[in-house]
């Protein structure tokens, strides 16, 4: 959850990958191949995918809060006090996800998300929204934690 409403193009995403040490370049639909990496590609104005280090990464902002009722976030055990306020607050959001990494096509079962592209989500997040933060949620586990 951020404090304001921040830009996230592509180009403000390249500069992201730049600043954290991945090689990256804009691509158009057109030019996109599904085992294509190194690019950052603007899916739509509030959409940008970053492909790297075979990884596939969905970055998602809005100008506008989480869900349209935050009481029911601020409604969940362990969203009281300034937390709760945090979220209350809040007035624009960002989701990084990564959608796509490595698997191994001879074993049976999905191969876990790898650490270091774990890692480098986190890395994106600092980059892209640094002090405009408040609140990080795990939404899978709901998990709420206060940004410092």
């Amino acid at each position: 959850m951020l404090k304001a409403p921040r830009p996230f193009i592509a180009g403000i995403v390249s500069k992201a990958s730049r600043s954290i040490g991945e090689a990256v370049f804009q691509m158009e639909r057109n030019q996109m191949a599904p085992d294509e990496n190194g690019y950052v590609f603007q899916c739509n104005e509030n959409v940008v995918i970053v492909a790297s280090q075979k990884c596939k990464y969905f970055i998602q902002s809005s100008s506008k809060p989480y869900l349209h009722d935050v009481n029911l976030l601020v409604k969940e055990p362990g969203a009281n006090g300034e937390l709760a306020k945090r979220i209350s607050d809040h007035s624009a959001w960002i989701a990084i996800d990564i959608y796509q990494w490595p698997q191994n096509t001879e074993q049976a079962e999905t191969v876990s998300i790898p650490r270091k592209a774990s890692q480098r989500l986190v890395e994106y997040a600092k980059e892209l929204v640094g002090d405009f933060a408040t609140v990080a949620i795990h939404s899978d586990n709901q998990t709420f934690v206060p940004c410092d």
